[in-house]
């Protein structure tokens, strides 16, 4: 098999894993923000409470297939996010009624 054709492979592989791992997360509800995915339920939700406000922090991951010399890899990174509770028109008018 000559270089191009199992790059072309690869590359289809590569796809096909890419649909049946978004398909497996849509079916375990998590949610994609960007290049990360978050478990968005309500369990899964850590609140973080401060002097003003209540914070939530929601865990995740990041992945990434790669194909190396000794096959297919995937790399997987843990991700935070943190969400505030207000709104910004919360916030402003909060801002403009204490000034």
């Amino acid at each position: 098999m000559n270089p191009r054709a199992l790059i072309s492979l690869c590359q289809q592989v590569i796809h096909l894993c890419n649909i049946f791992f978004k398909q497996y997360l849509r079916k375990l509800k998590f949610v994609r923000l960007g290049e990360s995915y978050f478990d968005m339920a309500k369990d899964a939700q850590i609140l973080v409470p401060t002097k003003k406000e209540t914070l939530t922090l929601y865990k995740g991951f990041q992945a990434a297939l790669e194909v190396h010399q000794a096959g297919l890899f995937i790399t997987v990174n843990p991700v935070h996010r943190v969400v505030r509770e207000k709104s910004i028109g919360t916030l402003m008018t909060q801002e403009y009624q204490t000034r």
